[in-house]
């Protein structure tokens, strides 16, 4: 498994909806860094995101559904 952080949401989304772990969400005063665990690297997932590929709706949403929890439980 390779840890990655990004403080781009969508790009968090995405990593989660495709089976990257959220292990944690460091607050800042203005931007959150969202730590990923993944057996992909983050190259390869930026790649992916960027490239269009697809995912199906449901698990964003879900992913996305479970990312916004962490980030506003951590306040």
């Amino acid at each position: 498994m390779q840890t990655f952080s990004t403080t781009d949401y969508g790009i968090c989304c995405y990593a989660v909806a495709i089976g990257a772990r959220l292990t944690r969400v460091d607050r800042g005063e203005k931007k959150a860094v969202f730590v990923l665990e993944s057996p992909e690297g983050e190259q390869e997932i930026a790649d992916k995101y960027w490239s269009n590929s697809t995912v199906r709706i449901i698990d964003f949403l879900n992913a996305q559904r479970n990312v916004k929890q962490r980030l506003f439980s951590t306040m």
